[in-house]
């Protein structure tokens, strides 16, 4: 069975056409653009994913994905990462202390060089 893309409207056909020609996108994102414009000829998920080097069930995500978020859906999403060990009152004060004049000496001598 083919897979369902929606129905593109016309400045996402352009979008995705420009993307499956350019030269200085991202690859992730021609790669990406291909995948959505693939299912609309008829494709199956194993023959795109034969042809793209990936798996049945990547291509599949990003069908969905494309299929729920439209274009938007085609870019990276936002990963947590690590949470933070200091909160942003401490950051500050160390970047503020790191930044500032080293504390002059007691009784304003230079210590010899």
């Amino acid at each position: 069975m083919a897979l369902q893309v929606r129905g593109l409207s016309d400045e996402e056909r352009v979008k995705i056409e420009r993307l499956t020609r350019a030269q200085t996108a991202p690859v992730r994102l021609a790669v990406r653009a291909w995948i959505v414009k693939l299912p609309a000829d008829g494709h199956t998920a194993p023959t795109i994913a034969g042809r793209l080097n990936l798996g049945a069930a990547t291509v599949r995500t990003w069908v969905k994905r494309f299929n729920a978020d439209g274009l938007a859906g085609m870019e990276d999403a936002s990963r947590p990462g690590r949470p933070s060990t200091y909160d942003e009152a401490v950051q500050s004060r160390v970047i503020t202390k790191a930044r500032s004049l080293p504390p002059k000496p007691a009784g304003a001598q230079v210590p010899p060089t």
